[in-house]
C-alpha cells in the first residue's frame, strides 16, 4: 500500500533557501494510526533503506503511532474518516456560527450597549473586529479566540469606560476590568444556549458510545459531535 507523505526536505547543495515541503507516496505508512505527539516524526530515507522516527516513547510490542499532523477533528474527519476519541485532539475548536447575532438578539446587555452608542460598532468594524464576534471560534481547552474576547470587552464597554480609554478599541485589548467581566459573561451565556439548543447532551453522547450501539460512521458522528460540545462545555464553565 502507498499513501502520500508530506515533510520538510533538507535543500541540496547548491540549492537556495531553506527546508522545503516535499510529497512522496511511500509504502506501508499507512499502516500506522495517528495521534497527537510532542514533535514532528521524522522520516529518513536513502536508495538502500526508510526509516520512522516517533518522538514519543513505546513499550515493547506496544503500538507505535505518528502524527498526521497539527490537525483539529473537522480536518481529521474530512482528510481521513476518523476523529480523535476522548479529547485527544489538543487542535479540535468549535466554530460558533452565528454568535454575534445570537448576543445581538439575545443579550440584553450587548442590545443596550449598541443602543447608548450606535457608532461603537463602526470602531470595532475599523479595527477588524467584527468578524470574531460573527464566527466565534473556541479552543479545545474552551478558551476563546483573543480577538473574539477583545470585541466584546470594546462592545460592552460603558460610553465612560470607552471615553477613558480613548475612544477607540486599542484602550480595551489587554482586558481586565468591568469590561472583560461583561464579556465573559456574554461568552458563557452564548455557549449555555448553543449546548441547549442540540439534540442530545453530553451525557447522552457518551451513553450512546459506551453502549456500543452507534457503528461505523454512525460511531463517528457521535464522537465528533460530542468532541464538539465538551469544548462548548468547557467553555461555558471557564467564563462562568
Amino acid at each position: 500500500m502507498l499513501a502520500l507523505v508530506v515533510f520538510d526536505k533538507e535543500p541540496e547543495p547548491g540549492e537556495e533557501g531553506g527546508a522545503k515541503l516535499a510529497y512522496v507516496l511511500m509504502p506501508l505508512i499507512d499502516a500506522f494510526n495517528h495521534a497527537d505527539l510532542p514533535a514532528k516524526t521524522e522520516f529518513e530515507f536513502s536508495a538502500a533503506a526508510f526509516r520512522l522516527r516517533s518522538p514519543a516513547r513505546y513499550a515493547k510490542d506496544g503500538e507505535v503511532f505518528i502524527s498526521y499532523g497539527a490537525l483539529g477533528n473537522d480536518e481529521l474527519l474530512v482528510r481521513y474518516g476518523f476523529v480523535a476519541p476522548n479529547d485527544e485532539c489538543a487542535n479540535d475548536t468549535y466554530v460558533y456560527q452565528g454568535l454575534g447575532a445570537w448576543l445581538d438578539a439575545n443579550h440584553e446587555p450587548i442590545r443596550k450597549a449598541k443602543g447608548a452608542d450606535p457608532e461603537r460598532a463602526r470602531a470595532i468594524k475599523d479595527a477588524r473586529l467584527e468578524t470574531y464576534v460573527n464566527m466565534g471560534v473556541f479552543k479545545n481547552d474552551g478558551s476563546a479566540d483573543e480577538n473574539l474576547e477583545w470585541a466584546l470587552r470594546c462592545s460592552l464597554a460603558t460610553p465612560e469606560e470607552w471615553r477613558k480609554a480613548g475612544g477607540n478599541c486599542d484602550g480595551f485589548k489587554l482586558g481586565g476590568g468591568a469590561p472583560e467581566k461583561r464579556a465573559r459573561a456574554a461568552l458563557a451565556a452564548a455557549c449555555a444556549a448553543r449546548l441547549a439548543e442540540m439534540e442530545t447532551s453530553v451525557a447522552q453522547d457518551e451513553a450512546t458510545l459506551a453502549s456500543g450501539d452507534a457503528k461505523d460512521r454512525a460511531r463517528v458522528a457521535v464522537q465528533y459531535r460530542l468532541a464538539k460540545k465538551r469544548i462548548l462545555s468547557r467553555a461555558a464553565q471557564k467564563y462562568a
